[in-house]
């Protein structure tokens, strides 16, 4: 069988690499939080660390035991990734003045019940530079 190619157009060359200008993964609720609670939900954006070397920094900060932190699943270390983690609300003061290079918090709220394993869901996005 011969192979037979219905497009004339010259060929498309692309390079994809893994890091964080490439590669971009951000989760998404599956159900808005309920902005009241007794867990702090943080959404986070980290780059180029994975998400158990961001449990550990904050842990490290807040107090607050890595085991005790809530997280839907782990992200990407070569990459930008946004996700939502939760701890105890009263871990709150101590993140008032967070600050490193390679972990923002964008935003917080507050919910009744701690974040789970696949309670939220994962778009990877592709860009290209």
């Amino acid at each position: 069988m011969t192979r037979q190619f219905f497009l004339t157009h010259s060929p498309i060359n692309a390079t994809f690499t893994k890091n964080s200008s490439d590669f971009v993964v951000n989760e998404i609720p599956l159900y808005p939080f309920s902005g009241e609670g007794e867990h702090l939900v943080l959404h986070v954006r980290k780059k180029d660390m994975t998400t158990w070397d961001m449990l550990q920094y904050l842990s490290e900060v807040s107090g607050c035991k890595v085991r005790d932190f809530g997280y839907a699943g782990l992200k990407d270390k070569e990459g930008m990734t946004t996700q939502y983690i939760s701890l105890h609300k009263s871990f709150e003061a101590k993140l008032a003045n967070f600050s490193h290079e390679k972990i923002k918090i964008l935003e917080k709220t507050y919910h009744n019940n701690k974040i789970r394993h696949r309670t939220l869901k994962r778009q990877p996005l592709f860009c290209t530079s």
